[in-house]
């Protein structure tokens, strides 16, 4: 069998080559602005057991907070693939008063890297609750923002802490 490259099948094979590499280039421009390694935030409840948590990942809209299953342990919140971009993502935290009534305080430590991430709590970096009465509940919108000064193979993790 002859193969015949004549010059008009020879510039159709270049520019499928050509094409091809533009979209190989395209994806990898595309991987390359968002985080995929694994993101998390683990939510520890402080203090003697006066409170208690839920946890809800990003992607869906935030939940009734007097219908959710509450624990001492909640999950971490997984926050998926990141863009590095500046987007703001949105995940929520439910808790539970477990004792009189009480304000709760919100907090992050660990955070890594420590600079190009931003963790926020009904706004703030930390926040503090309204008075919660007994047995009451109350909604934490955290939010996430990644620089894109941070690599996208960097793994965001943080500890928020309730107390």
């Amino acid at each position: 069998m002859k193969i015949n490259l004549a010059p008009g099948k020879f510039k159709i094979l270049r520019g499928t080559i050509l094409l091809i590499a533009v979209v190989l280039l395209a994806y990898v421009a595309y991987a390359a602005t968002t985080l995929s390694i694994s993101n998390s935030g683990t939510v520890i409840i402080g203090g003697t057991g006066n409170w208690a948590g839920f946890t809800q990942n990003p992607g869906g809209a935030a939940p009734n907070c007097a219908t959710v299953t509450y624990t001492q342990t909640p999950g971490p919140i997984a926050w998926g693939s990141l863009p590095n971009d500046g987007t703001v993502t949105t995940a929520y935290i439910c808790i539970q008063n477990s004792s009189s009534a009480r304000t709760a305080s919100v907090t992050t430590s660990a955070l890594s890297p420590a600079t190009g991430v931003t963790v926020l709590y009904n706004g703030a970096a930390s926040f503090t609750t309204p008075s919660i009465a007994p047995t009451g509940t109350f909604l934490i919108t955290v939010t996430l923002t990644v620089a894109a000064t941070v690599p996208p193979t960097t793994a965001v993790t943080y500890t928020t802490t309730i107390q």
